[in-house]
């Protein structure tokens, strides 16, 4: 197996960059010597996904009209980190301006990247407890509608294939093999 280290990157070109997302096309070196095109997104992006969970360890998931599939889904408080900003910090901001909710205790769930073979961003996940309710400010183009679940419904949910959301599979994968609530 060839080292990473023997793999080098020659060009960057960027076809596509925005608020929202970055593409890029990277021609790099292979062991062998010969070159490749490799197209990437969103390079050095980072988001937090939280997990608000009550004290009768309810979950809070969004109901979110999801224009590319052309529906609502059933997904988690997420958002991109902003500059200068810590996925901490971001959890927090998107926990208020989605939900409304600020929450007294927070708990690391770990990290992850959903698609390596294209993007390097990496994804944190957050559990938020001892929640404090408020009112909510999302953005303009986000239609949520914030609902509470109780973790045997969550899990009928996804043996049924309704939660379609993959990061949000993926919170809630990291929540049930890492809290003591089985």
């Amino acid at each position: 197996m060839a080292s990473p280290k023997a793999i080098k990157r020659i060009k960057t070109v960027p076809i596509l960059k925005n608020r929202f997302v970055g593409f890029q096309k990277d021609i790099i070196q292979l062991p062998d010597g010969s070159r490749t095109e490799y197209y990437l997104t969103n390079r050095g992006a980072r988001a937090a996904f939280i997990l608000p969970v009550d004290a009768r360890g309810r979950l809070l998931l969004l109901r979110e009209y999801r224009y590319p599939v052309g529906k609502y889904i059933i997904g988690p408080v997420a958002g991109a980190t902003e500059k200068n900003e810590t996925p901490l910090q971001t959890a927090k901001r998107e926990l208020k301006e989605e939900t409304g909710y600020a929450a007294h205790r927070w708990q690391r769930l770990g990290m992850f990247y959903a698609s390596p073979a294209k993007s390097d961003t990496v994804f944190y996940a957050y559990v938020a407890r001892q929640l404090v309710e408020g009112e909510a400010t999302p953005e303009l183009n986000e239609y949520v509608r914030p609902e509470w679940y109780s973790l045997s419904a969550v899990r009928r949910m996804i043996r049924r294939g309704s939660i379609q959301d993959g990061y949000l599979l993926a919170l809630l994968s990291l929540y049930i093999h890492t809290s003591r609530i089985r």
